[in-house]
């Protein structure tokens, strides 16, 4: 919504009239949907005489979601965690009635475990509403054990009726599916790969579209990658198709993004000024076959949009006839005359749309797989491999773990010792705000400091000049669904400060105490917003005492993890695999390990705190995050050409200059590395310019002098020329990252936790 807003702001602008921004209406539609339902599971509530009725207007803005599925397997977990927490709070309070420190043990370890469980991968929701439902149950009855089963039944039961209205009201209300979402988003990525090998094509060959600014596109398809990963849980919720194919839809995402870095390497193939004498000669063929490359590209986009038989590959028939008529090319003299800028011009260009070709064709061989019937089977290897990798014990999750149990043992036993308000509210809030960083933790707290304020304003007048003119929940109904709406709009905005919003419902629903008891009073409100300060107090000192995580750390830690690997990843695929000397890895590849790092940089780029003059520092940082992204590219890219098929004769003449570069490329990432592990720029890097220097003159020899244009295969040689721009990409990646970190401020990742 940001975006778009600034979108039309900026068209005002020009034209000198205000523009609406565009609609959201699946956020409209959710929010209607949530206010409505939440509206008719107070009123049963009610109806039935039961004591909290707003518990089951909670849960319904819990359990409703964007798309049914996702919906459904909320409700459901919210259901599972408040039964598991109420009956773990009969068996500890059982076991323990007069023993505090075996009550006190029994608690922390529980709360240890669902903060553990609740930040993994395993169903993380169903813990992480166990350690809360676990932390109010056990306030509310600390002083008063007689509670324990009203409390239980009656929480359970509200929230059951949350979750079963909120999915009624869901699926019969134009429900949404996740999984056509999916097939839609894929499909635009792909349109959007499209456009962008048509401003290739355009760069080298001169027809096609040409993109005023390819950069942006490119940085948005590679944000889109991410949200279509995010998104296919959903997706698999409410689609037998996907979720009997997992593997395939998987497969299929990650032939697309390696279809979007084969694009972006073409792209980068095409830049520069340098003579077209081939692309002259082979004008007809070479549109021919990146048409149908186009062709290609175009099926998928349709396919993913509304699933159908695919038409036959046109691609494998247009590259065998331009190899033919290269090959005759090449049989004569004429090339010869052609300037080596030219050569390796269209020999990167033409081994870069073989590399399109495969895996499209990979991503065509998933899309079939995707429309066979039933049900596909998994290995049992790569079962129990995702299964061990899923259990693994995480150092960082056991911290979070024992973090949430401190905080929430913490604010109970303050509470009763010092007899403070709020102490219910409290203990709720310690077991929220305890996130994985401390500026996570300091932005939870505003939002939900600021949602308490809203929402109780907003009650207070409620209170004041609407229950004293209405007697029936009749005649209250519209007014509540109005203001609800609201605040689901809140909720359902921008994440942000969307937590504001459900903050806002939640105290709104708190003060008004919609219920068969209805009173006027802003005591809820005052004692909630008591307890969310005191909370707040014992979560900031456990984060900056205990284990804590600074983004300015971490992003530090990022970089150099980054660049070590990066540095492994050259060891991994080094040209000594070129003279034999080193097997090529068939497994090992650290590609999966690249590919969230430069993100996962921006998000903790997002998350440092500046002073106002070292602002400037944060667009420095996230210019190296994106470079960071390139630099991936070029590696992947890298990987792809070692990996494939090459002339021993040019893999003998060229491998010691390579190696001489890859070894220099190796030690400008380790001085990288060693930059951030210690804090202190380096003055002196390795020399980049000489290997690159001496590889261009030995190519020019073999290309003039030893006729490698007449004696070795077309293929053979686009393949080796394409490995060798390759390599020249990467040196030129590495100098822009050596550039961006000489200007960085290295002092503003030395911060303090507490402050």
């Amino acid at each position: 919504m940001a975006v778009l807003e600034s979108i039309a702001a900026s068209t005002g602008a020009v034209t000198g009239r205000w523009h609406w921004p565009k609609l959201n209406k699946l956020r409209w539609l959710t929010a209607f949907k949530a206010s409505l339902a939440s509206v008719i599971a107070i009123g049963i509530a009610m109806g039935l005489g039961w004591e909290n009725p707003y518990w089951a207007g909670i849960s319904v803005l819990v359990a409703t979601l964007p798309y049914i599925g996702a919906s459904l397997e909320k409700g459901i977990m919210r259901l599972i965690g408040t039964l598991f927490a109420g009956a773990v709070s009969y068996l500890i309070c059982g076991a323990f009635p007069q023993n505090q420190f075996g009550y006190a043990a029994m608690l922390f370890g529980i709360l240890v475990f669902t903060g553990y469980m609740g930040t993994g991968k395993f169903y993380p929701y169903a813990f992480f509403l166990s350690g809360i439902t676990l932390s109010i149950i056990n306030a509310q009855v600390f002083n008063n054990l007689d509670q324990l089963w009203p409390v239980v039944f009656f929480r359970v039961s509200e929230i059951s009726l949350g979750v079963i209205v909120a999915l009624t009201v869901n699926s019969l209300l134009w429900p949404q599916s996740a999984s056509r979402e999916m097939g839609r988003q894929m499909s635009t990525t792909l349109k959007d790969c499209i456009r962008l090998f048509d401003h290739s094509t355009a760069s080298y060959s001169g027809y096609g579209e040409k993109l005023p600014d390819s950069g942006k596109l490119s940085e948005k398809l590679s944000g889109d990658f991410p949200k279509l990963r995010a998104l296919l849980p959903q997706a698999m919720l409410d689609s037998s198709r996907f979720s009997n194919h997992r593997t395939s839809i998987q497969g299929a995402l990650q032939f697309m993004e390696s279809t979007f870095v084969s694009v972006v390497t073409t792209l980068h193939s095409t830049q520069g000024d340098f003579p077209r004498h081939y692309q002259e000669n082979l004008s007809t063929e070479l549109r021919a076959y990146t048409d149908a490359l186009r062709a290609e590209l175009c099926a998928l986009a349709n396919f993913f949009a509304s699933p159908a038989p695919l038409p036959p590959a046109v691609a494998p028939d247009a590259h065998a006839a331009l190899q033919t008529h290269l090959e005759a090319l090449r049989a004569s003299d004429t090339p010869l005359r052609y300037e080596l800028s030219d050569t390796t011009a269209f020999m990167a260009y033409y081994a870069n749309l073989a590399e399109i070709e495969r895996v499209v064709m990979l991503l065509r061989k998933a899309a079939v797989a995707i429309l066979q019937p039933g049900r596909e089977r998994r290995e049992v290897k790569e079962r129990v491999r995702r299964n061990q990798a899923r259990w693994r014990p995480d150092p960082m999750r056991l911290k979070h773990g024992i973090k949430v149990g401190v905080a929430v043992l913490g604010t109970l036993y303050l509470w009763q010792w010092t007899q403070c308000p709020g102490g219910v509210p409290g203990v709720i809030t310690a077991s929220i705000l305890i996130q994985k960083t401390v500026v996570a933790s300091n932005q939870k707290s505003m939002l939900r400091l600021g949602g308490c304020l809203l929402g109780g304003t907003a009650a207070a007048f409620f209170l004041l000049t609407v229950t004293p003119h209405l007697e029936t929940f009749e005649e209250l109904a519209p007014v509540l669904f109005l203001c609800f709406m609201v605040f689901t709009l809140i909720n359902y905005g921008p994440a942000r400060y969307s937590y504001a919003g459900f903050q806002a419902f939640l105290a709104f629903l708190l003060m008004t105490s919609v219920s068969n008891k209805q009173d006027i009073s802003l005591e809820p409100g005052i004692e909630r917003l008591l307890g969310i300060l005191l909370g707040f107090m014992v979560c900031a000192i456990v984060l900056r005492l205990i284990w804590p995580v600074i983004p300015e750390h971490q992003l530090r830690s990022t970089l150099k993890t980054f660049f070590k690997d990066c540095r492994n990843y050259l060891d991994l695929y080094t040209p000594q695999v070129l003279r034999g000397e080193a097997p090529i890895a068939v497994v090992g590849s650290l590609e999966t390990r690249l590919v969230d790092l430069p993100g996962a940089c921006q998000e903790w780029v997002s998350q440092i705190g500046l002073h106002k003059s070292d602002e400037p520092q944060r667009g420095k940082y996230r210019q190296l995050s994106l470079c960071l992204q390139g630099f991936r590219f070029r590696l992947q890219a890298l990987e792809r050409a070692i990996r494939r098929p090459m002339a021993p004769v040019l893999a003998e003449r060229m491998a010691p200059t390579l190696i001489e570069l890859n070894q220099r490329l190796q030690e400008t990432l380790d001085e990288f590395e060693r930059t951030f592990e210690n804090g202190q720029a380096s003055t002196t890097y390795p020399d980049l310019d000489t290997p690159v220097s001496q590889l261009t003159h030995e190519l020019t020899a073999m290309l003039r002098k030893e006729h490698l244009n007449r004696s070795i295969a077309a293929g053979d040689v686009a393949v080796f020329l394409a490995l060798v721009r390759r390599y020249t990409d990467l040196t030129t990646e590495a100098r822009n990252c050596r550039e961006m970190i000489k200007a960085l401020d290295l002092s503003i990742m030395e911060r303090s936790p507490f402050f």
